[in-house]
């Protein structure tokens, strides 16, 4: 049971944090091509 709410816990944060990232990567990306 804990285990399945780590698990989900971990699932949401990676989720947050790939929402966060992925503007910055896209710009990152965009500036490192120029």
């Amino acid at each position: 049971m804990l285990k399945a709410l780590l698990a989900t816990a971990a699932g949401a944060a990676a989720v947050v944090v790939i929402r966060l990232t992925l503007p910055d990567l896209r710009r990152y990306l965009r500036i490192s091509r120029m």
